[in-house]
């Protein structure tokens, strides 16, 4: 089909040719440098798809070939090519948030899958779907009078732990506002060169900078009322980032809440208002209920309103902090990969959200469904306490199962007299901390090195940041009969993606070809992980992956961990490696044993890198010294050494450390 079209738009571009009412552009640098804001879609039987805000729907074509865009909540980016009116718009990389109800979002990225040629008339972009599919209708942000400056707000430089959300989170009390920040930036991005253009949600750089759009109205605030047939009436109003809004009223006679949704806008002179539309059950109202509140300090005063709703003592709202949960420290998403008897091995994800509910995923990877159990959590100090009351949308346990676990940073264990999980206990890893390197799976590269060399079939875990949640969670699965899956999750609750196809090896390098994909996803083998090659899905740190059953293994070992890390701002070289050793350094007048050594190419990652050394605790004497010790190299050259003493294990030493390095030029 879209063969057929360029077909039909090269041959009526020759007959349109001098016509100055449709004249065609050929060079593709009249698509890039501007905003294109999407106006309407109409198909050959005359019916209009027509989106609710075109400034909401928008593509920004770049000189580099990648296009950028904006489908309502959700921002993406893909490639595109461009020859002679004809254009093929890429796979579209998205953030996967739910948009508001009576969103296009899905539509227009639908749409612009199909496309197969563009052209100009009076100024406005048109891009052609296939054959009697009819044609999209884009004008520019500038001719529509968008001047595209960007609004009030400040810089946020990027921090090394940070992702889009998180930062939505900590400025908005929102996760899912981090689409506002994207665009921010982005217009922030084409009047000031400092700023770089966000093109994947998913990859940001430390140091990084960000325009954050400013936040006067954005929060929840309450209120509680009296009412005439309840014991009262609790009122909370949510003004979002995105502009939409959500009133709720709870009239505490054990209904459910009745929720209000709608949007906002700031009057810009410290009073806004807010357009009730209809409810989240689907209701449309005829007519929306419209309230203007006056902001001063923490509250908001209606001050224009239909008095049936409040009564003559109107509506003031009181700004609504966020309660803290126990223990803040502890809410987050865990990882473990276990060995199981019966199944490949057990890919465990433990919830422990800020309400205090807590959520355990056990995925035995064997085709059949996870089994998901529900309950609670509090913390005294470092011990959080779980409590498992029953299965997800089933079972409830006659009594629940408690398991005590110790909080130590990222490591979320088993406490020493816990017998839920057997003698070796489990040890869980915030996910976060995996996502960012800060911290590695237990793993034994050099075992993985050497059955990876034989085969590569097998399962294989990574772990990297994601701009609409907790992060993303890959497996992919290599089976022998050359076929493959890819299952992403997105760690938000929702059904993780699986896409099949099929992969081979040549020249160590793995090519996976997923059928949706435009092309394969490529991993480098070397040092007994899979590393990605693909740089504008992953950014300059790489996505790496495990192989699942040597980390299933090395989790009933005991492992020394940490951080390499120096403090000179100097960057390493693709090529440089990172070798970390386990020493016995008991003995002053001879070399010290090596216990274990982790090797760790840089493939272009810069500091701080995770490290694990495993090691037999029945081997380790508690009269000897034990100590860590590391160094960079590349090409040759040493770069950076261990200069000071990180003893471990005994003598009360840690077994979790951060190591700074010493430049050798000093």
């Amino acid at each position: 089909m879209k063969w057929l079209m360029m077909v039909v738009i090269l041959l009526v571009s020759v007959l349109l040719v001098g016509s100055p009412a449709l004249a065609f552009q050929n060079e593709t640098n009249e698509l890039a440098g501007r905003v294109w804001m999407w106006q309407q879609t109409q198909d050959s039987s005359g019916q209009v798809i027509t989106p609710p805000d075109p400034t909401r729907y928008t593509l920004e074509f770049l000189a580099d070939g990648t296009v950028a865009v904006q489908a309502d909540c959700n921002q993406g980016s893909g490639s595109y090519t461009a020859s002679a009116n004809t254009i093929d718009i890429g796979q579209l990389i998205t953030t996967l948030a739910a948009c508001p109800a009576g969103s296009q979002d899905t539509e227009f990225l639908r749409q612009l899958d199909e496309v197969v040629a563009y052209l100009f008339q009076n100024g406005n972009l048109y891009l052609e779907l296939p054959v009697d599919s009819g044609s999209m209708e884009f004008v520019s942000a500038a001719q529509a009078g968008i001047d595209g400056q960007a609004a009030d707000g400040e810089v946020y430089i990027v921090q090394a732990e940070d992702w889009l959300s998180k930062i939505a989170e900590k400025q908005y009390g929102d996760p899912l506002a981090y689409p506002a920040i994207i665009e921010a930036t982005n217009t922030k991005a084409a009047e000031d060169s400092s700023f770089a253009l966000i093109s994947d949600p998913n990859v940001l750089q430390a140091g990084q900078k960000l325009w954050l759009p400013a936040s006067k109205f954005v929060g929840s605030y309450g209120a509680s009322l009296p009412a005439a047939s309840s014991p009262g009436r609790e009122i909370s109003l949510k003004l979002k980032l995105d502009n939409s809004a959500e009133l709720s009223s709870d009239y505490l006679n054990g209904e459910v809440p009745i929720i209000e949704t709608g949007s906002w806008q700031d009057n810009g002179d410290n009073t806004a208002t807010l357009s009730l539309s209809g409810r989240a059950d689907g209701v449309v109202y005829e007519a929306p209920t419209v309230v203007t509140f006056q902001l001063a300090g923490m509250t908001l005063t209606a001050v224009e309103y239909d008095q049936t709703l409040f009564g003559s003592e109107g509506l003031t709202l009181t700004r609504q902090e966020s309660a803290a949960p126990q223990n803040q420290a502890a809410v987050g998403v865990y990882k473990a990969l276990l060995p199981a008897a019966s199944s490949p091995g057990i890919d465990s994800t433990l919830y422990l959200n800020i309400d205090n509910t807590v959520r355990l995923v056990e995925d035995y990877l064997n085709g059949e469904p996870a089994i998901v159990e529900v309950g609670s959590w509090q913390s005294g100090g470092s011990q959080i306490e779980v409590s498992l009351s029953g299965r997800e949308g089933g079972t409830v346990y006659d009594a629940p199962n408690i398991v005590t676990f110790t909080l130590a940073g990222d490591i979320l264990a088993t406490t020493p007299d816990e017998d839920s999980y057997g003698s070796a206990g489990r040890r869980y890893i915030r996910f976060e901390a995996l996502a960012t390197g800060q911290q590695r799976i237990p793993y034994d590269p050099a075992e993985a090195a050497q059955a990876m060399s034989q085969d590569l079939t097998g399962i294989y875990k990574g772990f990297s940041p994601a701009a609409s949640c907790c992060g993303l969670d890959w497996t992919l699965f290599l089976n022998p009969d050359n076929n493959a899956s890819l299952k992403s999750d997105y760690l938000n609750g929702e059904a993780p993606i699986v896409e099949a196809g099929t992969w081979a090896v040549a020249d160590n390098t793995l090519s996976v070809a997923l059928a949706d994909a435009e092309s394969p996803y490529t991993f480098q083998v070397a040092d007994g992980v899979l590393i990605s090659n693909d740089f504008s899905i992953f950014g300059q740190a790489p996505l790496r992956l495990y192989r699942f059953d040597v980390a299933a293994r090395s989790a009933a070992t005991s492992f020394v961990n940490g951080t390499i890390s120096y403090l000179q701002r100097i960057a390493l070289p693709p090529q440089a490696s990172i070798t970390v050793q386990l020493v016995d350094a008991s003995k002053a007048d001879a070399p010290a044993e090596v216990i274990s050594e982790q090797v760790i190419t840089a493939n272009g990652q810069q500091v701080p890198f995770a490290f694990a050394l495993p090691y037999d605790p029945a081997a380790i004497d508690p009269s000897h010294t034990y100590a860590v010790q590391a160094r960079i190299e590349a090409e040759g050259k040493l770069l950076f050494i261990t200069t000071s003493a990180y003893n471990v294990i005994t003598q009360g030493n840690p077994t979790n450390l951060e190591i700074i390095l010493e430049s050798v030029a000093n």
